[in-house]
């Protein structure tokens, strides 16, 4: 269902990390106008998709419709359950950016280190310099180690003397290689 995740067993709905714990018809509710967005639906239909064998009023769809507007406020920016004048309610879905791969999936950094691993044993250097060049994309941040080894196996070994950001036994692992390289082309 798109970039919600859903707990039928804890009525709880998740996005980018913020979790919101609804009453089970809150929930339903909430469920259906989501599957349906930007559809407005009429109380009856509401009712009858919601409270299919009970006989609630008109205003338990209201009283629904308020809870759920005060507890999704958080999520504004993302949807808004709107009142559609003597017709009903929609809820109605914003463009948005979306949220960083990691924040929708917190196994997504470990699945880019574990391929960062796979390519690196592999011998896939180019492989392992694209996820390095989409980070920001992508949503992740290179671990240390492989920041130095990716700027050695690009030959930027200005870096490897200029930089005084990496730590410098990491970069020290390196500086035979470099210095031979350097003897080797003037």
């Amino acid at each position: 269902m798109g970039l919600i995740t859903w707990s039928d067993e804890t009525y709880e709905v998740q996005y980018a990390g913020e979790t919101i714990t609804l009453l089970p018809k809150e929930y339903a509710l909430f469920q259906y106008l989501y599957t349906w967005k930007n559809r407005t639906f009429s109380r009856e239909n509401l009712l009858d998709r919601v409270w299919p064998l009970e006989d609630p009023t008109d205003r338990t769809i209201d009283d629904h419709i308020y809870r759920l507007r005060k507890k999704l406020a958080k999520w504004s920016h993302l949807l808004t359950i709107d009142t559609v004048r003597k017709v009903g309610y929609r809820l109605t879905w914003k463009v948005h950016q979306p949220p960083k791969p990691s924040t929708l999936n917190r196994d997504f950094s470990e699945s880019i280190h574990k391929m960062l691993s796979t390519y690196h044993g592999m011998g896939m250097g180019a492989a392992m310099q694209t996820l390095s060049k989409h980070q920001e994309v992508l949503g992740f941040q290179m671990d240390p180690f492989y920041a130095i080894y990716l700027r050695f196996i690009s030959g930027d070994f200005a870096w490897f003397i200029e930089d005084k950001t990496a730590p410098m036994p990491e970069k020290l692992f390196y500086l035979p290689s470099v210095l031979h390289d350097g003897n080797r082309h003037p």
